[in-house]
């Protein structure tokens, strides 16, 4: 029980982590690929949270600590409210992306050059 009771903390301070990282990271790193990470990360700590949680009703009698301070519902709410500053970010493209656009207009405007010699 103790095990779970702390894997449980583990858990909520990392679903923190990700949420406190998301607000601070500028919009140039969030990805297409940086949001899906961090979804997924959400959803495998938030089905082990959900998991535990279930064990520990069982485990634990319902005046324990964990359950008085409501630590499950915040834990929820803070995994719901980051899902969903997650799936409201609008993704940046890849710098390799960029770069490969960038290139591409390069490459059109010396082809209209080229072609602008060859009617002289």
């Amino acid at each position: 029980m103790e095990g779970l009771l702390l894997r449980q903390l583990i858990i909520a301070e990392a679903v923190q982590k990700i949420s406190t990282n998301i607000k601070k990271d500028s919009a140039n790193r969030k990805t297409a690929e940086y949001i899906r990470k961090r979804l997924v990360n959400l959803e495998e700590l938030w089905d082990e949270f959900d998991n535990n949680h279930k064990k520990l009703t069982v485990l634990c009698d319902n005046k324990h600590e964990y359950f008085q301070s409501g630590t499950y519902l915040s834990v929820k709410e803070l995994y719901i409210a980051t899902c969903a500053l997650l799936m409201d970010t609008t993704p940046t493209e890849t710098m390799a992306k960029q770069g490969t656009s960038s290139q591409g207009q390069g490459d059109e405007h010396q082809d209209v050059s080229t072609e602008d010699k060859d009617m002289y």
